[in-house]
């Protein structure tokens, strides 16, 4: 029964993705908060820290067990509906697996597809490849009824701003690629930056459905949770995992430098409407500042650099002395004398590190 609401959660998430419907999250100390607008309807949940659960003895597990077995059938039912409103397959199936069901259903015949179908369930789990639509249909393009607007000019503008708005937060991370630390929560992590856009992959020892190594060149962002990275690449931006989850809630993308490995990261706002705000946090008002273009923030991807003109001077200097002495040093291998490496006794060392 726990395997089985297992596979009906997942389920609901490709759907979410799929649908783009997420909207809102946040983490709490019960838990990770979702909230997704399906179909007009705002639904919010909340899923439980990846702990392991303690046993107790305090709970009437039969009445319990009672109550699943009602919300198994109604939320079988109900991922049914949702999927065949986008014309997906139901139960899923991988889009990458189309070429193999002649194969499947011959070694089904033999007997031999129980392990194939537990691949399969796990390659779905993982919520990082595409699943099999019924049949191929054309984009609809503009999703807004213009039918049910009133006849007014400006009316109609506004809703069509508000769309545009919508279809670019629903692709706020369309064309980068993410790489998932092995200390993160790789489950949820996968889930919101999939149901923006982005691409995602991880170590193939801990998920063995990998997408792409982590010496790919092409990776935007790396997502660690440790205060040291063994071997870095310059190519691509180095956060914590509270950036993402504070550019959905933001819906832009926020200065990566607050949130590098070791930084102190700034508190995380609460995306849920309040009626009465008796107290706006200094974040709280910074966001919003930017929002209204009041603070000007770099369009992705944003400026390593410090904001401070002066203090980036000086590491463009310490880096162009580091620089002049390794070549000066490579043209003199001979040389027994050890030079001393500029900038070595100033305060400002460590800023070209």
């Amino acid at each position: 029964m726990i395997m089985y609401c297992r596979r009906l959660t997942v389920e609901f998430m490709h759907y979410v993705i799929a649908a783009k419907a997420l909207r809102k999250v946040f983490i709490s100390i019960k838990g990770y908060y979702y909230q997704a607008d399906i179909m007009g309807q705002t639904v919010t949940w909340i899923v439980p820290h990846p702990f392991r659960p303690e046993n107790t003895t305090e709970v009437d597990f039969n009445i319990m067990k009672l109550f699943t077995e009602f919300y198994i059938c109604m939320l079988g039912f109900v991922n049914y509906r949702l999927y065949q409103s986008l014309n997906l397959f139901y139960p899923p199936k991988l889009a990458a697996e189309e070429e193999k069901e002649t194969q499947e259903t011959e070694a089904e015949d033999r007997g031999e597809n129980e392990l194939e179908k537990v691949l399969i369930s796990e390659r779905i789990a993982c919520l990082n490849l595409n699943l099999r639509k019924n049949k191929e249909e054309e984009d609809e393009g503009e999703t807004l009824d213009m039918h049910l607007l009133e006849e007014s000019v400006q009316n109609v503008k506004m809703a069509m701003d508000e769309e545009e708005k919508l279809n670019k937060f629903k692709n706020l991370f369309k064309n980068m690629k993410f790489f998932l630390g092995r200390e993160t929560n790789m489950e949820s992590l996968t889930f919101v930056i999939k149901s923006f856009g982005g691409q995602v992959s991880w170590d193939e020892a801990v998920v063995k459905v990998s997408m792409y190594p982590e010496s790919d060149e092409t990776i935007t962002h790396q997502i660690t949770d440790r205060p040291n990275v063994e071997r870095k690449y310059l190519s691509r931006y180095y956060v914590q995992p509270q950036w993402i989850y504070d550019c959905i809630n933001d819906r832009m993308f926020l200065p990566v430098q607050d949130y590098f490995p070791r930084s102190n990261l700034p508190p995380q706002m609460s995306p849920f409407d309040i009626v009465t705000d008796l107290y706006v946090p200094p974040e709280k008002g910074k966001a919003e500042a930017m929002k209204r273009g009041d603070i000007p923030v770099h369009a992705f991807p944003s400026s390593m650099n410090s904001s401070d003109e002066e203090s980036d001077h000086e590491i463009v200097d310490a880096v162009m002395r580091k620089l002049k002495w390794m070549c000066q040093k490579k043209r003199e291998p001979g040389n027994a004398e050890e030079e001393k490496e500029p900038g070595e006794d100033s305060d400002k060392n460590e800023s070209y590190h």
